[in-house]
């Protein structure tokens, strides 16, 4: 576990008592950064309102469709009838495409993404159609290990906090930003802790 990482769940150990509960279940944070840019954002395009076990077999059908070589010259060099038993839809071909097209011509700026603001970075990825808010905040997380994001929208956050906050109802975005105030500046790491107490649930 990076230092980040350790002052982060200190933080919401202090913080929130609710957390601290699933922190002593869930046990250590293992995100890690990934420089492999394309290859996060292609995985959040096919996750893309999906249930998490559907969207990691379709992306693992899909890497190996590709050998696991996902770079932006191989997804462009993919036939139409190649996307299909992978399973993804004729939209997601096309943002995949919108996508790998952007990053081959250099509309990304890859090089000096991280030396963006989160906001920065959702203005500069959102420009290619195909990827939306939700898309860019699994890149922060999951990519680029941001420590404040809340994917407000996201479906399997809400399932958790209403379990564990016990609530009648998933919260709309207004009450899970009120929760979540105990959690800044690290809500990242919130999020995923709530996430893996779902999956471990399951």
């Amino acid at each position: 576990m990076n230092k980040k990482i350790e002052y982060a769940v200190l933080h919401l150990h202090k913080n929130d008592e609710i957390i601290r509960q699933i922190i002593a279940d869930v046990g250590e944070c293992t995100l890690k950064p990934s420089e492999d840019y394309f290859k996060s954002l292609t995985k959040s395009i096919i996750s893309q309102q999906l249930a998490t076990n559907v969207a990691k077999i379709i992306f693992n059908r899909f890497q190996a469709k590709l050998k696991m070589n996902i770079t932006p010259q191989h997804v462009l060099n993919l036939k139409k009838h190649q996307f299909i038993k992978p399973a993804i839809p004729k939209q997601k071909r096309t943002y995949l495409i919108n996508r790998a097209t952007a990053f081959k011509n250099g509309d990304n700026e890859v090089e000096t993404i991280n030396k963006k603001t989160d906001e920065e970075i959702m203005e500069q990825i959102t420009k290619v159609k195909g990827i939306g808010r939700w898309s860019v905040d699994m890149f922060l997380i999951f990519c680029l290990n941001r420590m404040n994001v809340l994917p407000a929208t996201d479906k399997g956050l809400g399932r958790s906090v209403q379990l564990h906050y016990n609530l009648s109802e998933p919260p709309n975005q207004q009450e899970l930003m009120e929760i979540s105030e105990a959690w800044k500046p690290y809500r990242s790491i919130a999020v995923w802790y709530l996430w893996q107490s779902i999956n471990k649930n399951r």
